[in-house]
């Protein structure tokens, strides 16, 4: 409701949308842990890895940690915090074992490509923000605009 010139109107307002925004979506989990063999994530996770190392010997500190990755199917994903909703509601019965892989000395990362061709904005919910939380996850968003688009 707005007043003007001392008469209240009554303002619609649609919630925005980002149809017009040409844009896709790359969205990985991955882990790093110092010993933790990567068949124990995936036997766990029930997630086929897009990408697997061992701990140890050859690589040096501190890149000897065991790597484990899943990349997910972002192809029909046209808003990324719904798609991250359903992740997180996905990974939530493993709770216990990915909060055990963090407090381990292990790390576990949400990573998110956007690519577009126009500026992108998105809502991350704090609800999200804390299911994240909860299950020790970081977010990382890594934006990638078209060459001719301004950043």
């Amino acid at each position: 409701m707005r007043a003007l010139d001392g008469v209240a109107h009554l303002v619609l307002v649609r919630p925005m949308t980002m149809e017009h925004i040409e844009r896709s979506f790359a969205v990985s989990l991955h882990i790093l842990h110092p010993s933790i063999a990567p068949e124990t994530i995936t036997s766990t996770l029930q997630l086929a890895p897009s990408q697997i190392k061992r701990s140890g010997p050859p690589r040096k500190p501190p890149y000897d940690q065991a790597v484990w990755s899943h990349r997910f199917d972002c192809q029909k994903v046209r808003d990324l915090v719904p798609f991250l909703e359903e992740t997180v509601l996905f990974l939530h019965p493993h709770r216990d074992f990915l909060r055990s892989v963090v407090d381990s000395d292990g790390s576990i990362e949400l990573f998110c490509g956007i690519y577009m061709s126009t500026n992108w904005d998105e809502l991350f919910p704090h609800s999200l923000s804390a299911k994240l939380a909860d299950l020790r996850i970081d977010l990382r968003l890594d934006a990638y605009p078209e060459d001719d688009a301004k950043a």
